[in-house]
């Protein structure tokens, strides 16, 4: 599975229309927006993206599921919020706790997600590439 978060507007907008609105994609880092959560469900590692292993401890990977479950808004009965889920995506977009900025986007989400799961990050988590450079590249998953 797949989890990452971004701003509402632009992550519907990415999925439904090939080139999303300049200006959705200015007030997303501007402006303090909502947030959807992704999820992707794959039956094989995709290859196109760069991928990573790490190994964590079974208690950490406990804290990176929880922090994950409680990025999730939930409506009254306690159910996650649907934005779209789409069978032939693999997955769907849901709405999460917070809002999104230049100051508070993805990547700082997935580098306190692995945070607390032990793995080594930046101190400046805004680029994934700050990110991808810190994780250990010696794993042998």
């Amino acid at each position: 599975m797949g989890f990452g978060v971004g701003d509402q507007a632009c992550s519907l907008e990415s999925y439904n229309v090939p080139l999303f609105l300049i200006a959705t994609t200015f007030l997303a880092l501007f402006i303090p927006t909502p947030v959807a959560m992704r999820v992707l469900a794959y039956r094989n590692i995709p290859e196109q993206y760069e991928i990573k292993c790490v190994i964590i401890s079974k208690s950490n990977c406990l804290r990176l599921m929880e922090f994950i479950d409680d990025s999730f808004q939930l409506n009254a009965q306690g159910n996650e919020i649907n934005l779209t889920i789409d069978p032939s995506y693999g997955g769907g977009f849901y709405v999460a706790k917070g809002s999104y900025s230049i100051v508070r986007n993805c990547n700082d989400w997935t580098a306190k997600a692995l945070r607390l799961a032990g793995v080594n990050t930046p101190i400046w988590s805004t680029l994934s590439s700050s990110i991808m450079y810190h994780i250990n590249r010696g794993c042998n998953c």
